[in-house]
């Protein structure tokens, strides 16, 4: 359930800010620009959260997940 909610908050998180770059007028001399370093960002912050949070669940004992909870 934890695990769900902190995906389902980055995936909101990704679709809000492809949504706002795409709303920057087509005119704009660095449109291009922001939608690359949206996307790489976007998919970096996929694969290194998500790296983390596995490797947080695999590893580190059921006492230990009790206190992340409390951060």
């Amino acid at each position: 359930m934890f695990l769900a909610t902190i995906l389902t908050f980055y995936g909101m998180k990704g679709t809000l800010s492809i949504i706002l770059v795409h709303m920057i007028s087509s005119d704009y001399f660095y449109r291009e620009l922001f939608e690359s370093v949206t996307i790489v960002v976007l998919i970096h912050s996929i694969f290194v959260y998500g790296t983390i949070l596995w490797a947080c669940f695999t590893f580190c004992p059921l006492k230990e997940r009790w206190l992340l909870r409390k951060m």
